[in-house]
């Protein structure tokens, strides 16, 4: 996660650009850049705008310790065979049911572990935003669950969160708000030279495999 927190800008932009070729991942750069757009519109000016890894609403880094609207589960997003959905839909358990796609395409065949409620419904847990993907607390299942349908969630305890402040000080001066995904740098000759190293290496990679979405 360094060296994609120390890129700049273009070479962030660069690089989601190239990952755009996964239809997948297109459609969820366009979902995630019309939500910081929308933000952006509606915010005064001196928001530092991130996307909340939990629940893929945008936030104010500002108030990352104070905000605690992000909903989200903490389980899994696990296959649903207690219904007759999958024999409506001629599915086997077999035939690539328990994958990424299926749950893109059918939700409704999906129980989350954690409320054992069926769907794209709401969060269950209700938490603070996290920026950062390595203290996030929700369920690694490939489906984004933040924005599902409203609901009654199962549990109303906040997270209690690490006090360690991930935000830098220092106010913005121009007129529109910063957007954060992954933090940014100034990026200085040095550090331009290490990042095209780092990613050279990264694309021969340890064994030709090319990762997915998710584990």
């Amino acid at each position: 996660m360094d060296v994609i927190r120390d890129i700049s800008g273009d070479h962030a932009r660069a690089i989601v650009m190239a990952l755009c070729d996964d239809n997948m991942i297109r459609r969820r750069a366009l979902e995630l850049a019309m939500s910081l757009q929308s933000a952006c519109q509606q915010s005064s000016g001196s928001e530092k705008l991130a996307v909340c890894v939990q629940c893929r609403s945008p936030f104010d880094l500002n108030k990352k310790s104070s905000d605690d609207g992000c909903w989200y589960h903490p389980g899994y997003f696990a296959v649903y065979y207690e219904d007759d959905f999958w024999a409506d839909e001629n599915f086997g358990p077999d035939q690539g049911i328990d994958t990424i796609e299926s749950r893109e395409a059918f939700p409704e065949g999906f129980q989350w572990t954690c409320c054992e409620r069926v769907g794209p419904v709401k969060g269950c847990q209700r938490g603070y935003h996290e920026e950062d993907p390595t203290k996030a607390r929700h369920g690694k299942s490939g489906f984004w669950a933040g924005q599902g349908e409203e609901g009654s969630p199962s549990s109303e305890d906040l997270d209690e969160r690490d006090e360690e402040d991930a935000t830098e000080g220092g106010g913005n001066d121009d007129d529109e708000p910063e957007v954060v995904i992954v933090g940014e740098r100034p990026c200085s000759k040095r550090k331009a030279e290490e990042e095209a190293w780092a990613i050279a290496k990264f694309r021969k990679g340890a064994d030709g495999y090319r990762l997915g979405v998710v584990e």
